[in-house]
Parts: C-alpha cells; sequence; structure tokens
C-alpha cells in the first residue's frame, strides 16, 4: 500500500492542496485557463445573462470574476452562433445590463465593448453586476445597441 500512497504522492507533486479536494487526477488533459466561461467545470459563479439584439434573443453565460475580454469573448461566441458574427464592431456595441426587465435604460448598466473601455471600466461593472444581480438565473438582463459613428 504504501508503494501506491507513495506513486499518488509523486504524482499529485503539483500545486498541493488544489488537487486534493474535489477534482479528480488530471489524467494527461491539457489545461485551460480560458475554458470556464462555457465549460462544464464551471463554478457557481457563473451567471446568465438574457435579453435582445434587436428581435434576435440573448443567451450568454460568464463569470464576473474573469476579466471585460472573457465577458467579450462570451458574447461573441453567441454572436458567432446565432449567426450575428459578422455584425459584431466592438468600437460600436453596447450592452445595457439590467436587474430585471423592467429597469429602465437610465438605471442600467452600460458596458462598452470596446477593448480599452471594457477594460478599464470592468471593476465598476463587476461591482454594478454584484449589487444588481437576482439570486436565480437569468441573474442579468442586457439589450444590444450598435452605436452610430458620425462621420466628419
Amino acid at each position: 500500500m504504501s508503494a501506491m500512497q507513495e506513486a499518488q504522492r509523486m504524482r499529485g507533486s503539483g500545486p498541493p492542496a488544489q488537487a486534493a479536494g474535489s477534482a479528480p487526477a488530471d489524467h494527461g488533459q491539457p489545461n485551460h485557463a480560458s475554458l470556464p466561461i462555457v465549460g462544464p467545470a464551471a463554478t457557481g459563479e457563473q451567471l446568465q445573462v438574457r435579453g435582445y439584439w434587436g428581435t434576435t434573443p440573448i443567451s450568454i453565460s460568464f463569470n464576473p470574476e474573469e476579466s471585460g475580454e472573457q465577458f467579450f469573448q462570451a458574447f461573441l461566441r453567441w454572436a458567432k452562433r446565432r449567426g450575428r458574427g459578422g455584425e459584431v464592431d466592438r468600437s460600436r456595441i453596447m450592452l445595457w445590463l439590467k436587474a430585471n426587465k423592467e429597469m429602465s435604460d437610465d438605471a442600467a448598466q452600460d458596458v462598452s465593448l470596446e477593448l480599452d473601455e471594457l477594460e478599464d471600466l470592468w471593476a465598476t461593472t463587476v461591482a454594478w453586476i454584484h449589487e444588481n444581480k437576482s439570486a436565480q438565473a437569468p441573474h442579468l438582463y442586457a439589450t444590444v445597441q450598435m452605436i452610430e459613428m458620425e462621420d466628419g
């Protein structure tokens, strides 16, 4: 039995306490840090967003503790699945996050998907999410708006 324990100890010489909890042994599967947004091992922090982009229903899952870019990638995966990937110009898209369907646009949290703006304001957005999310899915509602660019 001690040989088996020694083999397990040698195999588990990575991070000591992380693997010992509830996760099974690694079994040689690759580690993908960006997969928890949609992966089966998603934590309880996964939030569901429902809403509309025009008449197209939105359904996005994301972890607010990850980066704003991870949120954008979840949005982009949804847009591609719905055939709207070609319409995604992140510099022109604004999401209005709402605690419920009835919340006014004035009370909603506006989220620009433009890379720098999204990352710069992500902490503020996450704070708003934690204060306004519903305890049950869908946790938030959203509408998507394309911002008209002024020529000139």
